[in-house]
């Protein structure tokens, strides 16, 4: 079956699936300005209609699947997603974004479902300043997790550090050292100014190439030669260490042109780009027990408006309304 294509000539094989709004923690950069809490419209898509809609789309070109929050772990029936996930003919990777705090004890259930990747957002290595960021003490058991899942081989592990002027930037050689040390791979992104990001004002982000600068003048960093999936981070292994240093760039160098991936909110609705708020509501579809058409349909109509780029700038506000929080990781 031919992979459509949006305006722009770009296929999308890589879906974001958001499975709550509820998160236990409450990060600066995610929570909306007021850092009140997000209270979903309406309900949340259930476990069926999720694999409903990815086994619709897998035929149209969809491989992989990162499940996303809130935190993904607090949403009942997740082990039982992922492993219907797995039936699905075409999904080649189901993958999940998490914030490590009840990671440690859900290995098990996790490894037995299939996960055959995982993320973990993390800013700091200090603890007072995990605290500040996401209000809570959990610098430990998410380090905990980090080690156990990287020293016993259980995934390939992402590290997820939003590099932000004045609070981490000088833990920028501290988390090069972890991957140095560990088998992960920790990826420095550049903040984005998301919508009522309360984090952002009053602070700056760091260039990619600025942290690339730190890094080399420490390590000695080569093209990674297996990288461990497709997509925007440039990756690179570190001279004699056993992990790899990333950097995500999406305002100095932007990555629209390539952008291969939708994204599916806890509500159901199909949106085109993180950063705008054109979206395809495909909960209707069920309300009224459309068929399958229909929703196929509708994912060939978020291609179409899916814009050519984000309109983000170091200085400016994202042109959409909706928090992270509202939208999912």
């Amino acid at each position: 079956m031919d992979q459509p294509k949006d305006r722009f000539g770009r296929g999308v094989n890589y879906i974001r699936v958001s499975v709550t709004k509820r998160c236990n923690l409450r990060c600066a950069y995610c929570m909306p300005m007021d850092g009140s809490l997000v209270r979903p419209r309406g309900d949340m898509l259930a476990i069926d209609q999720i694999i409903r809609l990815i086994s619709l789309f897998a035929p149209f070109g969809v491989r992989k699947v990162r499940l996303t929050g809130g935190e993904p772990l607090l949403r009942k029936g997740i082990f039982g997603l992922i492993r219907g996930l797995k039936r699905i003919s075409g999904i080649g990777e189901v993958t999940m974004t998490t914030n490590g705090v009840l990671l440690e004890k859900n290995i098990p259930r996790l490894r037995d479902a299939g996960l055959d990747r995982i993320n973990i957002s993390l800013d700091s290595l200090k603890a007072g300043r995990v605290r500040a960021i996401s209000g809570h003490d959990i610098h430990e058991p998410v380090m905990r997790a980090i080690r156990r899942v990287a020293e016993e081989r259980i995934w390939p592990v992402k590290i997820n550090v939003v590099a932000i002027r004045g609070f981490n930037d000088d833990e920028i050689l501290d988390f090069t050292q972890l991957a140095f040390d560990l088998p992960v791979e920790v990826r420095f992104i550049e903040m984005m100014p998301t919508a009522h990001n309360r984090l952002f004002a009053g602070r700056r982000g760091i260039a990619a190439g600025e942290i690339e600068r730190i890094v080399r003048e420490r390590h000695d960093l080569r093209p990674a030669t297996s990288p461990l999936t497709g997509g925007p981070a440039e990756v690179y292994d570190i001279a004699g260490g056993a992990g790899r240093i990333g950097f995500v760039a999406p305002l100095s160098r932007h990555f629209c042109g390539s952008c291969n991936r939708l994204r599916l909110t806890a509500e159901g609705a199909l949106r085109s780009c993180l950063f705008n708020d054109g979206e395809v509501d495909l909960r209707r579809g069920f309300l009224e027990g459309a068929p399958d058409q229909w929703f196929v349909d509708r994912f060939k109509e978020s291609l179409q408006v899916k814009p050519k780029g984000h309109g983000l700038s170091a200085a400016s506000s994202a042109p959409c309304e909706k928090p992270m929080a509202a939208i999912g990781g």
